[in-house]
């Protein structure tokens, strides 16, 4: 079975204190020592839930970021770390990105991780997503296999995927961690070549201990060794590098 090494994960809720995800700076260290180690993960993106209303948070935000990266470095720790953000879904989602570069993955201004809400699909989204495409940045669908339209019908990302939104899997997903239909609205999905990338999601310390090595082994049987490093590895580094 192909092998890819280590894990590139754009998708994380490691910063302290701002948002559902680590609730202290030992905790976030807790984390990142799990991920590096029995998870093998070698570079991380930390994407804190911000809101159109929380936008305004964005500097402290930033401060913590920089405290956390000083602190990782000083003790040794061989990880990659970015800061971006989980933005939730809101018809001045464009305007703000265009505005807020800080907003994008690693502030490169090309990718955006958006959640969509879990109950539906709201009829403002279409607009949302190629408005922002319009402005040349790529939106990455945050586990879609957790909202409950696509759970009904997967094809209803379709129109999303042929207009160049990136489709981004829960690794939790696939191993079951939130229930047996978003387990198989994830492997319908990722068979079906609707999945782009693979990223833990991770909010504790429990969640990655072996999160992406175990869930790549489900991907490797599913679409085979190279789609499978190209979603945990070669895609994600493309995102982050700005490509």
């Amino acid at each position: 079975m192909g092998d890819p090494f280590h894990f590139v994960d754009i998708h994380s809720h490691i910063l302290p204190a701002v948002d559902d995800g680590a609730r202290s700076l030992e905790e976030s260290v807790s984390i990142i020592k799990e991920a590096v180690g029995v998870g093998r993960v070698k570079s991380i993106v930390l994407t804190p839930h911000i809101s159109v209303d929380g936008i305004d948070r964005l500097n402290l935000i930033c401060e913590g970021f920089n405290i956390l990266c000083k602190f990782v470095k000083e003790m040794g720790i061989d990880i990659s770390l970015h800061l971006g953000a989980e933005l939730f879904l809101h018809p001045e989602l464009p305007a703000r990105i265009t505005e807020e570069k800080r907003l994008t993955t690693k502030g490169s201004g090309k990718y955006v991780l958006i959640e969509m809400p879990s109950y539906e699909i709201p009829i403002y989204a279409p607009n949302v997503f190629f408005e922002i495409l319009a402005h040349g940045i790529i939106p990455i669908w945050a586990h879609p296999e957790r909202c409950y339209e696509v759970m009904d019908n997967y094809k209803a990302v379709y129109h999303y995927m042929d207009n160049g939104v990136l489709l981004q899997i829960n690794a939790g997903s696939l191993l079951g961690m939130y229930g047996k239909k978003v387990r198989s609205t994830a492997a319908t999905l990722v068979k079906n070549g609707c999945g782009h990338i693979m990223a833990s999601d991770v909010h504790r310390a429990d969640d990655v201990k072996t999160l992406l090595p175990e869930a790549f082994s489900h991907l490797v049987k599913m679409v085979g060794d190279a789609k499978a490093v190209d979603m945990v590895l070669s895609t994600p580094t493309r995102i982050i590098n700005g490509f």
